[in-house]
This record gives C-alpha cells, sequence and structure tokens, in this order.
C-alpha cells in the first residue's frame, strides 16, 4: 500500500486562511448531514467545497466560494511529495463529534479507484484516529493519531475513524485521481 503521513506541508498563507476564515469567521458556513458515511444515521457537520461527480451537475465546478486556498493546500501537499493528479473528485471539511456511537462505518470513499488526501484542521481528541483497513475489512494496516495540520494520504483502501470523546474533529477531506 502506498502512505504518506507529512506535518510540515501547509503554507503560512494556507495556515491563516484556515484560523481566520474557518475557526474565527462565524459566518464560515457548515451544513448538517444527518449521516457521514452512506445512510449510516451519524452526523456530520459539512462544507461541501467540491461535491461528489454523482452528485454534481455537468457544469457544476466548486460549490464554496473559498475554494481556491483549498486547492493550493492539496497542491502544496502533492508539490512537496512527488503526487501528480488529473481530477480533484471530492473536497470538502468534515466536523465529526461523540455522538455516543465509539467509530464511524468502515467506508471507501468511491466505488471507484482514487486516492485520498486527509487534513486534521484541529487540535483534537489523539484517540480519534483514523484507522485503514486490507480491502477485505479485516487486518488494520494503519492507525493515524490526528496532529493539527498533518496530512495523510493513502490509495482506495477502506478506513474509518474514532469519533472524539471531548471537542470536536475536523478534517479537510480529498478524493483525487
Amino acid at each position: 500500500m502506498f502512505f504518506i503521513e507529512d506535518e510540515n506541508f501547509i503554507l503560512d498563507k494556507d495556515k491563516e486562511f484556515i484560523e481566520k476564515e474557518i475557526f474565527e469567521n462565524q459566518n464560515f458556513p457548515f451544513y448538517f448531514q444527518p449521516y457521514q458515511t452512506t445512510f449510516d444515521n451519524k452526523p456530520v457537520f459539512v462544507h461541501q467545497i467540491l461535491k461528489r461527480p454523482e452528485k454534481r451537475k455537468p457544469d457544476e465546478i466548486f460549490n464554496s466560494p473559498y475554494s481556491e486556498p483549498f486547492i493550493s493546500i492539496l497542491n502544496s501537499f502533492c508539490s512537496k511529495n512527488n503526487i501528480k493528479y488529473n481530477e480533484i473528485l471530492r473536497c470538502a471539511i468534515n466536523i465529526s463529534f461523540w455522538n455516543e456511537t465509539q467509530k464511524c462505518d468502515v467506508h471507501w470513499d468511491h466505488k471507484y479507484p482514487h486516492c485520498q488526501l486527509l487534513i486534521c484542521l484541529n487540535d483534537t481528541d489523539p484517540n480519534s484516529e483514523t484507522v485503514i483497513l486490507d480491502d477485505d475489512k479485516k487486518t488494520e494496516l494503519l492507525k493515524i493519531k490526528p496532529k493539527k495540520y498533518k496530512g495523510i494520504y493513502f490509495e482506495n483502501k477502506p478506513h474509518y475513524h474514532y469519533y472524539p470523546r471531548s471537542g470536536y474533529r475536523s478534517m479537510l477531506v480529498y478524493t483525487f485521481r
């Protein structure tokens, strides 16, 4: 499995955007979604930057006026780690929180081949780890502790995460090919 963990790729201007626009700006829009994975009944707040291809109109590109800094963050990671992409499939910020269940359902973000980049945007419960599994969903390949501004890149693997016992977990999610 190809995997990269990087804690030092976000440019200062993009960190400033994250802090000022997302966390300090009370007008940054997040929307309630009653499920995190396909109808799992585990709520999450989402800011959709780019909807999944199957959920957007043919002429629709970005769903957020804030798309430029998010493209910059993806490009910084890819440039530093020598990753090339042709198409961004999805980009969103997911804010999850304790909901009386230990973890989200095991899932793939798409049913077709893709790469994934998860970036933790806040200091959160260190036990709200991301777990990457083998294709049979039986063997744990990696367990990654969240850390502010850490990026986790992996290719097309089932995964899940533990919910924070306190506070919230803010993850910037990209899928691309």
